[in-house]
């Protein structure tokens, strides 16, 4: 009997994580900027993955960290060059069904891992 309890508790827990995880990703709905998950890493430096959330906002991109540093707001004339899968050594750091957003602008390139359920509404962001 108490198993049927802890299953419900179980269930009613994993419904709230998917409703607020689905309330996130489609908040550019409700006016609010939509954010997606996302991993974040500058090439040429030789820097590690961060984890953090992108944000879609009107004014531009904005990645914030989930935890640490400061927010990092991307170039206004960011690109994507090139998307690609994510390779073995990459996939120690980055989710393996995650896809790598080849990014460059005049002063930098950045690279994105994100999931490809999020690759044409951020694809379509970098567009514009």
């Amino acid at each position: 009997m108490i198993e049927f309890g802890f299953f419900a508790v179980l269930a009613l827990f994993v419904g709230w994580l998917m409703r607020r995880r689905q309330r996130r990703s489609a908040s550019g709905a409700n006016g609010r900027p939509a954010e997606v998950t996302c991993m974040y890493r500058e090439a040429g430096q030789g820097g590690r993955w961060r984890a953090g959330r992108l944000v879609l906002a009107e004014d531009g991109l904005v990645w914030r960290p989930f935890r640490g540093k400061d927010p990092v707001r991307l170039p206004a004339d960011l690109r994507v060059v090139e998307a690609r899968r994510v390779t073995p050594r990459e996939a120690v750091s980055v989710s393996p069904r995650a896809e790598i957003l080849v990014c460059e602008s005049a002063q930098r390139e950045i690279l994105l891992g994100i999931l490809p359920e999020y690759h044409e509404l951020v694809a379509s962001r970098l567009a514009k």
